[in-house]
């Protein structure tokens, strides 16, 4: 009798185990498809950025599309970060409802999404940066100064 207690009692264990792997592992893939779409969204709208600052007319105008890029992005970014800390506690919640402790588990996920998003947020800091470069490279004196052509004037 004592040997089929101690049998049921290492199954019951073991299925639990599984059940919590299990959960895990769905919750993990959540996540990463969450940052995914995240960085899909933020590579998209760094590229409508790109396309606005090769477009523009002058040195102050892409500079403008760049602050204006910045904020947005650290505005997003950090209502990504919260959606992924959501998303996380919601996680940490059902797993100490069911018992089991997945808090380890949810931090480490989430230090590796605001890691990820973070490198993100530079990356495409950085590509506006070489933009705005390469577009006051392109601007010549006449159309950032005003139109003096800097000539004599003689043909």
């Amino acid at each position: 009798m004592t040997d089929n207690r101690m049998t049921d009692t290492l199954r019951n264990a073991g299925e639990g185990l599984r059940n919590a792997g299990q959960r895990v592992a769905e919750n993990t893939q959540s996540i990463n498809l969450k940052v995914i779409e995240q960085a899909e969204q933020n590579a998209q709208e760094a590229f409508r950025a790109m396309r606005a600052a090769a477009a523009a007319r002058s040195v102050n105008e892409v500079m403008e599309i760049q602050t204006n890029y910045v904020r947005e992005q650290s505005s997003r970014g950090m209502s990504q970060i919260r959606e992924i800390g959501d998303l996380i506690a919601n996680f940490g919640r059902q797993a100490m409802g069911a018992g089991m402790s997945g808090m380890a588990m949810g931090a480490q996920a989430a230090s590796g999404a605001a890691s990820s998003m973070a490198q993100s947020a530079s990356d495409a800091t950085s590509a506006m940066a070489q933009s705005a470069g390469a577009a006051a490279a392109n601007v010549s004196p006449s159309t950032a100064g005003g139109g003096e052509s800097g000539g004599s004037g003689q043909a």
